[in-house]
């Protein structure tokens, strides 16, 4: 049986794979829609996983910066570019 939200318990690590096994089994059904919906997706989960790990983060230029050697600017247009 399954584990009530209550009960579990997982690292880091086990989320942040789970979920880029998640983006990856998205990925493999709808890559014809073009490469950015990836990049929007890992941005997010990287996003997310810098805010599961700093819940005082300041803002997403923050979580971006830790995550990526890029500027924000540039991350953003990597989001911006799936619309």
């Amino acid at each position: 049986m399954a584990k009530t939200t209550a009960e579990a318990s997982y690292t880091g690590d086990q989320v942040e794979e789970a979920l880029s096994r998640a983006v990856d089994d998205l990925l493999d059904r709808v890559q014809p829609l073009g490469e950015e919906i990836g990049d929007a997706l890992r941005v997010l989960m990287n996003v997310g996983m810098h805010y599961l790990e700093h819940p005082d983060a300041a803002d997403l230029e923050e979580a971006i910066g830790a995550k990526y050697a890029e500027d924000p600017e540039t991350v953003m247009g990597w989001v911006a570019a799936c619309d």
